[in-house]
């Protein structure tokens, strides 16, 4: 299945795959909204998707390429969580463009839901006015931000 000749048809696959998962998450906040309560939402995916982009020699995830690593992340909050909220949805409006681990996930939802833990986590909690920002280490490769790069087979640099 991951062969270069069925390029087509993988993208395809992960095309339709995306549009559910649209399809879901929409369904999903529809069905938080009508709550009418403080609500939120977090989503972030596994993984990237490589489809044998630049000198890859193979498509999927799991190997140096940096589509595998750079995934979608949102969160939705109902109005009556940002109205109950302001200084943490001011927080995380700061925070939108930050680069960020997925783990910072964990820490942001404690801050979504008002729990405040006395150690903070190495990762930032994105509600937070003082959300710094973390190294994003991979596994196999070292430091995302520094250095990951030279070993990512989808990397267009000179």
């Amino acid at each position: 299945m991951w062969r270069s000749s069925q390029k087509e048809l993988l993208i395809n696959t992960y095309d339709n795959s995306v549009l559910y998962t649209d399809t879901v998450l929409n369904q999903a906040i529809e069905l938080l909204a009508q709550t009418g309560r403080i609500a939120s939402l977090v989503y972030a995916a596994d993984h990237g998707e490589t489809f044998f982009d630049g000198k890859c020699p193979r498509g999927g995830h799991g190997f140096a390429a940096e589509k595998n690593y750079r995934v979608p992340m949102f969160i939705w909050l109902s109005p009556q969580w940002r109205d109950a909220r302001g200084a943490a949805y001011a927080s995380l409006t700061q925070n939108t463009r930050q680069a960020i681990s997925t783990l910072s996930i964990f820490p942001s939802m404690l801050g979504l839901a008002g729990i405040d833990i006395e150690k903070p986590h190495a990762h930032p909690d994105l509600t937070s006015a003082n959300a710094g920002s973390a190294r994003r280490l991979l596994t196999h490769f070292g430091d995302f931000d520094r250095g990951f790069k030279q070993h990512a087979c989808d990397w267009q640099g000179p």
